[in-house]
């Protein structure tokens, strides 16, 4: 017997219906069924009766629910309690973040400066992705939290929900951050405080290749075909040395030291866009965390929230 079992059930039970927890607990309907079957046949009686419109439970079931729960809490709280003594000698927060994007988040020096203050004896650890594939990180490193940044077309995937799931995170979508159009400061348009569509189509793009941009690339700017990049650095590069050229990114990237980021480069909020980057914060389940870690999540939500305020959609 799994605990994941005995939390399986008590979904099955709570929604009366094998189809609605599979989709609440987000794995497939043949898996949860067959962790079911399997857990009835250790205990040797049926805990629910199938009907065509979903499922009750039987008298067993009802029985079985109360010690479930009990189950349940008990384990929690030796997870509980066993977190604290391990935080207690680790002393370590890791955030994992994605690529190229921790060169940027000076932003959350505040958080650092922060959380030192108050927990001198905690060590923060930022881990950036090799790629968009964040798994490998969060298993690595035992992530307390991880960044996840989905452009304005995308929904969390299957897989990411299905791995937090798995692994006891919860999460949140804490900001949305706006993109801007960054050209360089020699430009006359750099005075200005926004930019209009057309005026961006005086300029030539500059923009990652097979990026979610070059479908945008004609709402942004059908006058000139864009030089495509291999990374958006390299567009940054570009832009910082070329009056003429523009490029699209987020803002967080102005509060960045990163080499490409230079005075040279100036971002404009682009009047009536469609682009925009979701923001979300998978943190592990409260009921598993440390005041500590509770804390310092919190510290970096309020830091999203805040860089967001400053930075209005159009």
């Amino acid at each position: 017997m799994q605990i994941k079992q005995l939390e399986y059930f008590l979904t099955v039970a709570e929604c009366q219906s094998f189809k609605k927890a599979a989709d609440q607990l987000f794995i497939s309907r043949q898996a949860l069924s067959q962790s079911i079957i399997t857990l009835e046949e250790e205990l040797s009686f049926p805990l629910f009766v199938r009907l065509k419109q979903g499922v009750i439970l039987t008298l067993e079931g009802e029985q079985f629910v109360k010690y479930a729960e009990k189950m349940i809490e008990y384990y929690r709280k030796c997870l509980n309690i066993s977190h604290e003594l391990s935080s207690s000698v680790s002393q370590n927060f890791h955030l994992v973040v994605p690529p190229f994007f921790g060169h940027h988040l000076t932003f959350l020096s505040d958080v650092l400066s922060e959380s030192r203050k108050r927990y001198p004896h905690i060590t923060f650890h930022m881990h950036e992705t090799k790629d968009l594939s964040f798994y490998d990180e969060v298993k690595q490193y035992h992530a307390n939290a991880f960044l996840v940044m989905k452009n304005c077309e995308t929904e969390l995937s299957q897989q990411t929900l299905t791995f937090a799931n798995e692994l006891n995170y919860a999460y949140k979508k804490i900001a949305k951050i706006p993109f801007s159009i960054v050209v360089n400061k020699n430009n006359s348009l750099s005075a200005q405080d926004s930019i209009t569509l057309a005026q961006l189509s005086t300029l030539a793009l500059a923009i990652k290749e097979s990026s979610l941009f070059q479908k945008y690339h004609s709402y942004f700017s059908a006058q000139t075909p864009p030089y495509y990049v291999s990374h958006p650095n390299e567009a940054l590069y570009l832009v910082s040395n070329h009056i003429e050229l523009a490029t699209i990114d987020s803002p967080i990237m102005q509060f960045g030291t990163f080499f490409p980021i230079s005075d040279n480069l100036v971002f404009l909020p682009l009047q009536n866009h469609p682009l925009y980057v979701d923001c979300y914060l998978f943190h592990r389940q409260c009921n598993l965390c440390s005041e500590v870690e509770l804390t310092i999540i919190n510290m970096i939500e309020n830091s999203f929230s805040s860089l967001a305020a400053h930075l209005p959609l159009l």
